[in-house]
């Protein structure tokens, strides 16, 4: 993959601001990786933009749980109860505030994220009784870039999308617009990254309770009836 420099450089020829061999001034070159960063956290909202999914596993014996980052999102979570693999139901923060008692114990069949910032956090429920693996299946953001020559972690497709959807970030900062073709070149790029980041969900043969609606609730679950 390439630098940051050599990103932001082409972008800026992309955009006529830099003829071919010259490089930006400090100052140039740090705003435009202000808005590099800037646009890397955007796409970090697109599951189709961010490559792959991170799998991390933990040795929970409480909750909740504190993590290492913050991800944007949890899209799966299961613990090992010795024997097997028991998928959780990932809940939202409304619905784990309607549970009464938080701190029964037992193995747990529920987790809700709550999204805090910079460091998010896993509450289970019920509140495990012994220790056990957790596993989490995570989208992490896209990482940062703290330096102009620092290698962008990021596979080699992503190249062109950078280079020239940045180009349409930092023209209008240049008093200038993209041409036709830098326009069009910005949007393939960034439609094969997503068409190759879209794979087949396969179905998983459990029952997956619904979150969303007051039916989805097993008899025993928490929320049943909280409506």
């Amino acid at each position: 993959m390439s630098t940051a420099r050599r990103i932001i450089s082409r972008s800026m020829r992309l955009i006529q601001v830099l003829a071919a061999g010259e490089t930006a001034r400090a100052a140039e070159a740090a705003d435009a990786m202000e808005a590099l960063n800037a646009m890397l956290a955007s796409w970090s909202a697109s599951n189709l933009i961010v490559p792959y999914m991170v799998t991390e596993t933990l040795q929970v014996s409480a909750s909740p749980v504190v993590l290492s980052v913050r991800p944007v999102r949890i899209v799966g979570a299961w613990v090992n109860d010795g024997s097997q693999d028991v998928l959780l139901t990932i809940v939202s923060q409304a619905d784990y505030l309607s549970i009464t008692d938080k701190s029964r114990s037992g193995l747990p069949a529920y987790a809700m994220a709550d999204d805090a910032y910079p460091i998010g956090s896993i509450y289970l429920y019920p509140v495990p009784d012994k220790p056990y693996a957790l596993t989490l299946q995570r989208w992490d953001a896209l990482a940062q870039i703290g330096q102009l020559d620092d290698e962008i972690e990021l596979p080699g497709e992503y190249t062109e999308a950078l280079a020239a959807n940045l180009a349409v970030r930092l023209a209008p900062e240049y008093g200038t617009s993209v041409s036709a073709e830098v326009s069009a070149m910005a949007s393939t790029a960034l439609d094969l990254v997503r068409g190759l980041n879209a794979q087949p969900v396969a179905t998983l043969a459990v029952s997956i309770q619904s979150t969303s609606t007051r039916y989805g609730y097993g008899v025993d679950s928490p929320f049943r009836g909280v409506w």
